[in-house]
């Protein structure tokens, strides 16, 4: 039964050892609010499916904390002017995501049923 304060206390732990060890290679750094825009709009629906106001409400404030700092936006390369390490880096991750949600729905469906 304890098993959950445990994890939660060993995540924290390893948290906070990160952010420590982050901290001081840290450089100064403006947020980018291109990804607040964009996970800002993955939580509305989220907060909407699962009724749950806390991702809707805050879905929206960073959804419009991105829209008002659109000049901001930092623009990411193309494609096209990626290195060949770059690119596979990208889809490797983009491979594993997609394995990820396959998995996820493939376990959906087989419990569901």
């Amino acid at each position: 039964m304890a098993w959950p304060i445990i994890a939660a206390f060993v995540f924290l732990v390893l948290g906070l050892l990160i952010f420590l060890f982050k901290k001081k290679n840290i450089k100064d750094d403006k947020p980018n609010y291109k990804i607040l825009f964009i996970v800002g709009i993955t939580w509305i629906p989220l907060g909407i499916t699962t009724k749950n106001p806390g991702f809707l409400v805050g879905g929206l404030v960073m959804m419009v904390a991105g829209l008002l700092k659109k000049d901001q936006w930092r623009n990411e390369k193309k494609w096209s002017e990626l290195s060949p390490a770059e690119k596979k880096v990208k889809l490797a991750i983009i491979a594993l995501l997609t394995l990820m949600l396959v998995t996820g729905v493939v376990t959906f469906f087989m419990y569901n049923n």
